[in-house]
């Protein structure tokens, strides 16, 4: 239990707070300001902090004095979701707005609206960053570094579940251009100067890991899943087994849940339930429970939809090293009448005959090297959806989330699963 602390204690680092989401709905700019377009700069996110690769994650980074402003100029994806946000202390986030908040350009659809034209063809947006506090009352389609003194700002975009037919990389619309302004009207150049790096988006899940780490074997027989709050807390799950108890566990957690929520790059619209597997339980996990509904939109269904949640996925992540191993996406696991789901979890090597969809079942391969996670995400539940991840409460979630709760069972190898037979959804 001794080492186990010392592991946790090192990794734990600050947690970015996590604003929240001020109503918004279209861009100010320095009088006079004029843009030209600049669409360089993005370059692809690496696999790292424990990421969803049904997800495309591309960064910017500009120096912006004082007086000066940040101007995109962008196209709505075609896809699931999107959001831009600023990056905050340490990993956490700044401020960030999704894409239903933000008012389309004059003639234009925003198609993340229910309800909307998801194949329009006019799908302009404009959005500013300001260097200033967040004010009480946001300027619409606008977002605030925190400080008036400028420096180097770093802005995400995220991409989730593309749709099928349009390039994956951005979605078919390409890359909000960067234009940085100040007031005497000038367009200063944020290009390759700035960012001497592009990642090609083909080589975005096969990047090294980012540490190298060895995690010995934990978790619970069944898992328990824990509430994402902060980046201490999760950390903490080391902790918690059948061996070691609960005791110490909850002794740091009632600590580290107390301090700033977010960090691990997490995304502020999504809530994430994870989990430690241990392979000594057995070599075949089997995760059952309820799918949330969801808007569907991987072959460019029109209009937009709604749901209990915008999105849902399941991932395997290396713990040790943050690096996402793969990731089911909701519309690709199999469901019966009632919205019930198996996900079947192992190495590849042991993976059994029947985890396949064609019986009913998803699978997710489970890291090689010792040490994976499971990370559930809930994106922007609705408020109706009382059993979401949001209203779960830490070391309460599954009296919460009830029949939505990842319930497990470890079983001894491919055969005992198999044993059971296939059964289509």
């Amino acid at each position: 239990m001794v080492a186990a602390l010392a592991v946790v204690l090192a990794m734990v680092g600050s947690a970015g707070v996590a604003s929240g989401a001020p109503v918004r709905s279209g861009p100010t700019f320095l009088p006079g300001a004029q843009a030209t377009s600049s669409g360089c700069g993005w370059k692809a996110v690496p696999n790292a902090l424990y990421p969803d690769l049904n997800a495309r994650y591309w960064q910017v980074s500009v120096p912006l004095k004082q007086g000066q402003q940040i101007r995109l100029d962008g196209r709505f994806p075609h896809a699931r979701y999107m959001a831009v946000a600023l990056q905050g202390a340490g990993s956490g986030s700044g401020d960030a707005i999704h894409d239903s908040l933000i008012s389309p350009a004059a003639g234009s659809t925003n198609p993340f609206v229910v309800g909307a034209d998801r194949n329009a063809t006019a799908r302009s947006y404009q959005l500013s960053v300001v260097p200033a506090a967040v004010p009480a009352t946001c300027v619409p389609n606008t977002l605030y570094t925190g400080s008036a003194k400028g420096g180097q700002i770093s802005i995400l975009y995220r991409i989730y579940q593309v749709d099928h037919d349009v390039d994956e990389a951005s979605g078919g619309a390409g890359f909000p251009s960067v234009t940085v302004v100040d007031s005497n009207e000038t367009t200063v150049s944020t290009c390759s100067a700035n960012n001497p790096t592009l990642v090609a988006p083909a080589t975005f899940a096969s990047l090294p890991p980012v540490a190298a780490a060895g995690i010995g074997a934990f978790g619970t027989n069944p898992p328990t899943w824990q509430k994402f709050i902060n980046a201490q807390t999760s950390y903490a799950q080391l902790l918690r087994s059948d061996l070691l108890g609960d005791s110490a566990y909850s002794a740091v957690t009632g600590v580290t849940a107390k301090g700033a929520a977010g960090g691990l790059g997490a995304n502020v619209d999504n809530q994430y339930v994870t989990t430690l597997l241990n392979p000594h339980y057995g070599k075949v996990l089997v995760v059952t429970a309820t799918m949330p509904t969801f808007p569907a939109t991987g072959s460019g269904q029109s209009p937009m939809g709604s749901g209990q949640v915008r999105y849902w996925s399941m991932c395997s992540e290396k713990f040790a090293t943050t690096q996402a191993v793969a990731c089911l996406a909701d519309e690709s696991i199999p469901l019966d009448a009632q919205r019930h789901f198996t996900v079947v979890v192992s190495a590849p090597a042991d993976r059994p005959r029947y985890a396949t969809p064609a019986c009913g079942v998803a699978w997710l391969p489970a890291s090689t090297s010792p040490g994976t996670a499971l990370v559930m995400r809930n994106l922007l539940a609705d408020a109706s959806f009382t059993q979401s991840i949001a209203h779960a409460t830490l070391n309460h979630e599954s009296d919460t989330m009830g029949a939505y709760y990842p319930s497990g069972r470890y079983l001894a190898d491919a055969a005992e699963f198999d044993a059971g037979g296939c059964h289509p959804a």
